[in-house]
């Protein structure tokens, strides 16, 4: 089925206030079809609105039957929508004639509409009547599985800083039962292979490396081998800086936190060095960044641009000769004396006021880890493990970070 964020549930924004509802935007998933619109929804119709009943959940509007497709049985039939003005709500007129997309959207069966249906004024609306038509006598072409790849930008902390553009060229695969089509996204980013009848069809996206997604795959359930599915998918710009850290003798520093930020400093990503010293921040977009690391204070080490996709290799990075470092390791246990593979390791002040000072390290499969301290200084480490249902965690050990220290043993265990 087709992603949206308001869509056809729009019932749900009823039981919120006004103010609630306008504070959040509406956002629909783009260029359904008439296929996939019918498909989606529990009832189409064309109907005339004989009445509106307006209040600040939203509007009731009564519509008589004019021509039924699919969900209905009567000759009137009640829509809810939003409030009148609320952008995802759709803007009725008594008296005038609409092809109606909608579906039930609370526990009672009520029927919904919103923008990010496919409801409109019944003379804009030729291709929709003409394919409901054509499916209702059995005239409709064969359904698809498809929907297109889009281009998000975003900034570092995920927020869009500008449309959604289709990318071309980029190869989609659509599997069910076991057999799998392969198809390449056209010049508008759009994708479509035939449907082989009901089903789960699974779409999967063959991610350039200059670019990442959070769902590479999608799965689209059909119900009829009539029906269309849609699954728009937007990727976004991977670029990459990445580096290895040296203290001022050229001696690796390891497990120290490396900060990229944008140029204004107000957005971050970070990362901690591995055992060899080095690092890799991804999916950055483009942009200039400043690449800093250090703990007591943070240090400018290094200043890059990024094109969209691109990579800076910022190798042998060298730090201030003050402050030292030293590498921290030890061993994160479980109770029974097992390593406790993928435990986060957190490094606090060691006056006890709760501030983490670096980013945690990861134990691997042996339970080891590295981070790094300021020579001198008293810290407190612990660990912690995430589990199915619990976060285990270990005691607070307290150290100071000097050459030759021995490896530390964190045992974890259900603390609640």
């Amino acid at each position: 089925m087709r992603p949206t964020v308001c869509g056809l549930r729009i019932a749900a924004l009823v039981l919120l206030t006004i103010a609630r509802v306008e504070a959040q935007p509406c956002q629909c998933a783009s260029r359904e079809t008439p296929c996939a619109g019918y498909w989606s929804a529990g009832a189409v119709f064309v109907g005339r609105v004989e009445s509106i009943q307006r209040s600040p959940a939203g509007q009731l509007v009564r519509f008589d039957v004019v021509e039924g497709f699919t969900g209905v049985r009567t000759s009137s039939v009640d829509v809810h929508t939003g409030p009148l003005g609320h952008r995802c709500s759709v803007s009725f007129r008594s008296g005038r004639e609409y092809i109606v997309y909608a579906a039930p959207g609370d526990a009672t069966g009520r029927l919904t509409t919103s923008v990010c249906s496919r409801t409109r004024p019944v003379e804009d609306a030729a291709a929709d009547v003409s394919y409901a038509r054509a499916l209702k006598s059995g005239r409709a072409a064969p359904g698809s599985i498809g929907g297109q790849l889009l281009l998000a930008p975003v900034d570092l902390n995920g927020k869009a800083t500008q449309s959604s553009r289709p990318l071309q060229g980029v190869t989609v695969r659509v599997a069910r039962n076991g057999e799998e089509e392969s198809v390449v996204t056209n010049q508008g980013g759009d994708f479509a292979v035939a449907n082989r009848g009901a089903g789960t069809y699974t779409v999967a996206v063959d991610v350039p490396p200059e670019y990442y997604t959070v769902a590479p795959t999608r799965d689209i359930q059909v119900s009829d081998a009539r029906a269309c599915g849609l699954a728009d998918i937007r990727l976004y710009d991977n670029g990459r800086v990445s580096g290895r850290l040296v203290d001022a003798n050229g001696r690796i520093v390891a497990g120290l936190t490396v900060e990229v930020a944008s140029a204004n400093l107000q957005q971050v990503r970070r990362r901690i060095t591995d055992r060899d010293g080095r690092f890799e921040i991804d999916r950055l977009p483009p942009g200039r960044y400043v690449v800093r690391s250090g703990i007591a204070n943070r240090m400018n080490i290094a200043s890059v641009t990024l094109g969209a996709g691109s990579h800076a290799a910022l190798d042998q990075m060298r730090l201030p000769s003050h402050p030292s470092y030293v590498p921290l390791s030890g061993f994160v246990l479980r109770a029974d004396g097992t390593p406790a593979e993928g435990a986060r390791v957190y490094l606090k002040g060691g006056d006890g006021n709760g501030r983490i000072v670096s980013e945690p390290a990861t134990s691997d499969f042996l339970g080891r880890f590295v981070i790094a301290g300021v020579v001198g200084t008293e810290y407190r480490v612990f660990a912690e493990l995430a589990g199915t249902h619990q976060v285990e965690s270990s005691d607070q050990v307290v150290l100071t970070a000097t050459s030759g220290l021995r490896p530390v043993h964190l045992v974890v265990s259900r603390r609640y």
